[in-house]
């Protein structure tokens, strides 16, 4: 089993979606949660946070979140912090110029227990840049998954309406210069 790293590109809806998006994420299933700018404890203060950057940036009818869900392997994660704590290293290149909220979840299932939900701003809060879940960036975030997590990882986009998109290419960790 590998790491899977879900990709989902709709979010339509406006403040009624980030609203909706953040009650999810921060709702009981949450076991631990993390903001990059974002309340952590009110889903309605989270939702006005990502909506005030766009505002400010007039990006307020854009796309405002990418949304990435993690799931571990029973290899790779067996407490919900470690899923918190790759779920961090992992996102951390976005998170230096983009609001995000992350929760782990716990699922059980045959080959995982864990999971992670990133909430990811669309809108950069440093010049109101947009970022998009194109395929460089969804390569990006695999390729990162498996370097960070030293497993390999499988991409899966989802378009909504039922469209989804498994990558053929697996991704492995990237050889490390220190083991030549």
């Amino acid at each position: 089993m590998s790491v899977i790293i879900k990709s989902i590109t709709h979010a339509d809806g406006g403040n009624n979606y980030r609203l909706n998006a953040m009650k999810y994420c921060l709702d009981e299933r949450c076991i631990l949660k993390k903001g990059y700018g974002v309340d952590i404890i009110d889903p309605e203060v989270a939702a006005m946070h990502f909506h005030n950057v766009d505002a400010f940036w007039n990006n307020e009818h854009k796309n405002p979140f990418i949304q990435y869900i993690i799931s571990f392997d029973k290899e790779t994660v067996s407490t919900p912090e470690e899923a918190m704590r790759l779920t961090r290293e992992i996102m951390e290149p976005i998170t230096k110029e983009h609001l995000a909220l992350s929760a782990v979840h716990r699922d059980e299932r045959s080959d995982s227990m864990y999971h992670s939900h990133t909430y990811v701003g669309a809108t950069n809060f440093h010049n109101g840049s947009m970022l998009y879940s194109d395929n460089k960036t969804n390569y990006e975030m695999a390729q990162r998954t498996a370097d960070v997590t030293g497993r390999s990882a499988k991409l899966v986009v989802d378009y909504g309406k039922d469209k989804q998109w498994e990558c053929k290419k697996v991704f492995v960790p990237a050889e490390n210069e220190d083991d030549e």
